[in-house]
């Protein structure tokens, strides 16, 4: 019977999102996902589909069997999501139950089915699971829930069961389902430290050999989940975690610094969750450090303050602590240095399961049974209702897309979705300020790549410094298209005048943000990505036909290509200008050296290196050193060894081009030379 009310329940309150079309990354990942497309039920094609997507494995698979048997229907896929979502909550209840009667819980049958009961129900109808439940390509976060509360209730049966064949399968089946629930999302890591701690405090009842037992356990496993987590990071976390970082707004230790706020917050909208509270794209502030803004050790204190009294009170309020460690626990994983969102309300499914049992717990602990069955049916009721107003929300993508722009307006996707809703929907009036505010947006988001760009080319992390250079150069792309977009909106609705004058504004704008990038150029071709560094140079020329920086790259990126005539013209603009000098007429060396023209190339690299030591040219050296490795030449290679200060003058009475082509290193000297560049340039062009 209990199943059957939450399957009524559960289809009533998401009843309004089940009509609704893919929206946002559903289209993407779900709707036109070329892995879901091909696949087929076959092992062959279960192996491909894993290893094209190792992060979420399983949930993938679940999707792709959607796929095969109802195609790109977002009905069926949601539905799906939603049967999902009820059985969990079934699971629950019965894991609950169970939990309850446990020795370290000690209820009896009865009121551990009536807070387990309703704990389960509240979980069903928490408005704060609608992004996890009607969002489709969140099934990766619902999924291994269900399997999570599988696993533990088969755990539990396992360790009452009496010694035989039925303990073995109830252990087996556990243990599967442990590493389905494992291998299926980055906070189920939390998973075994949880399951332990469940064991020691519900079925070992804290006992002073249980609890040494479990600490050295969840030592030797945060050792053993150290190491894996080095491994997967190639045992270079820093350059891990700062590759993949490239593309988000904040650097690691900003999200680490800020997630104490995110948790606190997410935590209140579990609290109160209604409708106007939720977002699926929220807009958290940012904090740089503990004490930047001073609120960030407020919250910081606040969860350190919630956990140290659940360690000190384990024992006396047994179920009340274990669900505070259960709910920080689960959220400990998502809320370090890994790169994802800031705050997304689908992180509270996991942890809510316990969160849950704690306000039904509390409940039927401080008031009598009818008044606690009262206050959480009504709970209950006002839950419901919630979660079926915000699944309207879900189930129109327009609806979502202003819901998201209105409540984040500072955050460039959700309002650059809606401003592209209105102007594609003939809404111009509406349009312009959404898209003006874009324009904004864009340029806050380039300065801040710039200027990261630019912090990692200091350090010398010239591949970072590329990464954040294409994003700036992105950015000026993206506000070229949304800038056109918002000068047709304005002639739509007869401003004229004004979209005049926005055009020149915003050529004036594309003009600065290109001249910012332009150092993207140098860093492509020093990575030997001559066709990229050229298409960059050429579009910091047409803003800026002055720029010689760009032009000496243009130049570099036509030696590379071989076309040398180019190459000579270029650099020779360069000189006449009186800037880079050094840069050019190391080029033109290398351009007369290809020609053969011995002489003359002597006579441009001697006047170049002698330069190096009065401007900032040193960048140039790089390039060549790859061109020249790349070529397998050792006796060119060698001419660049004369700008070394172990390299000595040329000898009297030899001409300075004899000296420079007559180098005869050995093997180590060449490989000593190289050593510097090889990591942050390649000898192959690629990193």
């Amino acid at each position: 019977m209990a199943f059957l009310f939450f399957a009524a329940v559960g289809l009533l309150c998401y009843s309004s999102a089940l009509p609704g079309p893919f929206v946002q990354a559903d289209l993407p990942m779900v709707a036109s996902n070329p892995n879901l497309k091909a696949f087929t039920p076959s092992l062959h094609s279960v192996i491909q589909l894993i290893e094209a997507n190792s992060t979420h494995p399983f949930s993938e698979l679940s999707l792709a069997l959607s796929y095969y048997v109802h195609g790109p229907n977002p009905f069926w896929f949601r539905l799906t999501n939603v049967g999902i979502h009820i059985f969990t909550a079934y699971f629950l209840f019965l894991l609950l139950r169970t939990t309850l009667q446990l020795p370290g819980a000690g209820l009896d049958a009865r009121k551990a089915a009536l807070i387990a009961f309703f704990a389960a129900l509240i979980f069903l109808v928490q408005p704060v699971q609608t992004q996890a439940v009607s969002y489709i390509v969140k099934r990766k976060c619902i999924l291994p829930a269900l399997t999570c509360v599988l696993c533990m209730l088969f755990y539990v049966k396992a360790r009452l069961a009496a010694s035989g064949g039925k303990k073995v399968a109830l252990y087996a089946i556990a243990g599967v389902l442990f590493v389905f629930t494992v291998g299926s999302r980055e906070n189920m890591a939390a998973l075994p430290f949880l399951a332990v701690l469940y064991d020691c405090f519900f079925i070992q009842n804290m006992s002073r050999k249980s609890l040494i037992g479990s600490l050295a356990l969840i030592a030797g496993m945060a050792l053993l989940g150290v190491f894996a987590a080095l491994a997967v990071m190639d045992f270079a976390p820093m350059d891990w975690l700062t590759e993949r970082f490239v593309v988000l707004d904040f650097t690691p230790a900003q999200r680490l610094f800020t997630q104490p706020r995110a948790v606190l917050t997410l935590l209140s909208l579990f609290i109160f969750p209604h409708p106007s509270r939720l977002n699926a794209d929220h807009d958290i502030p940012l904090s740089n450090s503990l004490l930047d803004p001073p609120s960030a050790l407020f919250f910081a204190a606040v969860i350190a303050l919630c956990i140290a009294w659940a360690v000190l009170n384990a024992k006396k309020h047994r179920v009340a602590a274990f669900c505070v460690l259960w709910l920080f626990g689960s959220l400990a994983v998502e809320s370090s240095v890994l790169p994802l969102h800031l705050m997304t309300e689908h992180r509270l499914y996991l942890p809510s399961l316990f969160a849950c049992l704690l306000v039904s717990y509390l409940s039927f602990t401080y008031l009598s049974n009818k008044q606690a069955a009262a206050v959480l049916c009504c709970l209950a009721a006002v839950c419901s209702f919630w979660t079926w107003q915000r699944n309207h929300v879900w189930g129109n993508a327009m609806a979502l897309r202003e819901d998201c722009a209105v409540k984040s307006p500072n955050l460039l996707r959700p309002v650059r979705h809606w401003a592209e809703t209105l102007f594609y929907s003939q809404r111009y009036a509406e349009a312009v300020p959404a898209l003006d505010k874009i324009l904004t947006l864009y340029e806050d988001f380039h300065g801040k790549k710039i200027a990261r760009a630019e912090s990692s080319r200091t350090k010398g992390n010239l591949y970072h410094a590329m990464r954040h250079y294409e994003m700036a150069r992105f950015a000026e792309k993206m506000y070229a298209e949304d800038g056109a977009n918002l000068i047709a909106a304005m002639k739509k609705i007869g401003m004229e005048e004004q979209a005049r004058q926005k055009t020149e504004e915003i050529a004036r704008a594309r003009g600065e943000m290109a001249a910012k990038y332009k150092n993207l150029g140098g860093l492509l071709i020093a990575r030997g990505m001559a066709s990229q560094a050229r298409a960059v140079c050429e579009e910091v020329l047409q803003y800026d036909p002055n720029d010689m920086e760009s032009m000496a790259t243009l130049g570099e990126v036509c030696v590379f290509q071989g076309a040398l005539g180019r190459a000579e013209k270029y650099f020779l603009q360069v000189l006449q200008s009186k800037a880079h000098a050094a840069r050019a007429n190391l080029g033109l060396g290398m351009v007369y050296l290809e020609r053969g023209d011995k002489m003359k190339s002597a006579r441009r690299l001697s006047v170049a290196l002698k330069a190096f030591q009065q401007e900032n040219a040193n960048e140039a050296a790089p390039v060549w050193r790859l061109y020249f490795a790349k070529s397998r030449d050792s006796k060119k290679l060698g001419l660049l060894f004369s700008q070394s200060k172990d390299s000595p003058d040329p000898p009297s009475g030899y001409e300075t081009d004899e000296y420079l082509g007559s180098y005869k290193g050995d093997r180590k000297q060449l490989a000593a030379f190289l050593k510097p560049y090889e990591y942050t340039f390649g000898l192959d062009g690629n990193r």
